[in-house]
């Protein structure tokens, strides 16, 4: 059958009765069909004119011009899903209406892969948050309008200078049905792009929906933050099967997964130098959540939902960030190093000597050992237990004036449970390891925890304290 196209110069009316010019041919690639740029009372709209007359697609697509746009999407901060807003036909095809949008002025996926590369975009990780929590935020507004989008990708995804996030194709936006097991009926053929189908969809178990969509939100997150498909592993080098990006996903094992050797991209493979060092700089909190979502998250019923990942994303701003003392780009304050000017942090080699001295400590002393840093080099090593008190001299110079500056205690009702006590009228402000924070006012306790942190803010200067419990 020959495909329907629409003349430049010709004049279409909608369903609104609006008049239509078509005045140039912006796309004739794509698989559904081609876009045209068209002029309606002096304001230019995009065309989505449809190869061949589909009726299911033809009444999805009406049902979207009557419905209107979800009102959260409207309100929706920073992210502009764009919607049909006009329907138009004639005897041998169909099409909508939808704003123009210059996308002379979009980045896409490769320019925040090259984080800046070509001169047009800078990422750093705090864009990187801003950005990934912009997009959670904006497809929980769909998901709660009852809506899935079916086809999330790079390709489908573009972002401004200010990080506002555009998301094109509305026609992937289709009614959410979980129980759907025709895809034809919804209006649309369309499973996603290789590389970011849920497995689900693969065995033919499922059409696309909200849970489907939780995975490929997942694969694109992965994609901006470490730079390399999730699934990506040693399978592709080893076996030209694989090559089929749905292939490997079909039975995904997550590259970081040790359970999983043949796919497995450890510090050890050196075909995958890049990966491991852009896995080792992303945060902690949000490489917990990537593991979760390819290893338990293979099973659709136990997706990550957009909450977990804002969650873990506003604690890395929160408290895993710093600015680089060399470029000046934001990055991961625990990663050995900036990835953007590739020189050493100072927390990283604070971490590196941390590591050492606990080693040290681990090797020689059992129980409750404190750790004192001043000025972020190890002063001494306590080693206590419970009932134990010591004074400030014994920690540092700084603390000499506290006879009694802490004890270690235990729970009157769970002796196992063990805390550290402060005997000073400071107060400690402390981290845990999961970088929240919280304080000990004088004569409370917190409980032990192993690698407690936390600060003594004196007249004289700051020491930092780190508890390991050894006996944990």
């Amino acid at each position: 059958m020959a495909r329907s196209k629409l003349e430049i110069n010709t004049t279409i009316m909608s369903a609104k009765n609006r008049a239509y010019t078509i005045t140039k041919e912006l796309n004739s690639s794509g698989g559904q069909g081609c876009i045209y740029l068209a002029n309606s009372l002096g304001r230019d709209w995009v065309i989505k004119w449809y190869w061949q007359d589909d009726p299911n697609q033809k009444k999805h697509i009406q049902d979207m011009v009557i419905k209107g746009r979800p009102s959260n999407l409207s309100r929706v901060d920073k992210v502009k899903f764009l919607w049909p807003v006009d329907f138009i036909q004639n005897d041998r095809s169909f099409g909508y209406v939808m704003e123009y949008i210059n996308t002379k002025h979009l980045y896409n996926y490769e320019d925040v892969l090259l984080h800046g590369a070509n001169g047009r975009a800078k990422w750093d990780h705090l864009m990187l948050c801003q950005m990934s929590i912009k997009l959670l935020k904006g497809f929980y507004a769909l998901h709660s309008a009852g809506y899935c989008y079916m086809d999330i990708s790079r390709d489908n995804l573009s972002f401004d200078k200010d990080n506002n996030i555009f998301v094109f194709d509305p026609d992937n936006i289709q009614v959410n049905d979980p129980d759907r097991i025709d895809a034809t009926k919804c209006g649309s053929s369309v499973s996603g792009t290789p590389g970011f189908i849920a497995p689900e969809i693969l065995k033919g178990i499922n059409n696309p929906n909200t849970k489907t969509d939780l995975w490929q939100i997942a694969v694109f997150l992965f994609l901006l933050w470490v730079k390399h498909h999730p699934f990506d592993g040693e399978l592709v080098l080893n076996d030209d099967r694989y090559n089929d990006m749905n292939l490997l996903c079909t039975e995904p094992h997550f590259i970081f997964d040790e359970k999983y050797p043949d796919n497995y991209v450890g510090e050890d493979k050196d075909n995958f130098g890049y990966v491991n060092a852009w896995w080792q700089i992303t945060p902690k909190p949000i490489r917990d959540v990537f593991t979760e979502a390819f290893t338990k998250g293979v099973d659709p019923l136990y997706r990550v939902y957009e909450a977990k990942w804002v969650n873990a994303i506003n604690t890395i701003m929160a408290s895993e960030l710093t600015e680089c003392p060399h470029c000046g780009m934001h990055v991961n304050k625990y990663a050995p190093i900036c990835m953007y000017c590739f020189q050493k942090l100072p927390e990283a080699k604070r971490q590196e000597e941390e590591h050492i001295h606990a080693s040290e400590a681990r090797e020689q002393y059992s129980g409750v050992c404190v750790l004192i840093f001043e000025n972020g080099k190890r002063k001494k090593i306590v080693e206590t237990k419970v009932g134990d008190s010591f004074s400030g001299e014994m920690l540092s110079p700084f603390l000499k004036d506290y006879s009694k500056f802490a004890s270690i205690v235990s729970n009157p009702l769970n002796p196992d449970i063990k805390g550290i006590k402060n005997e000073t009228e400071l107060t400690w402000e402390c981290q845990k390891q999961d970088g929240s924070k919280f304080e000990v006012m004088p004569g409370a306790s917190m409980v032990l925890r192993h690698r407690n942190r936390f600060v003594v803010n004196t007249d004289y200067g700051n020491v930092g304290v780190l508890v390991y419990d050894f006996d944990r």
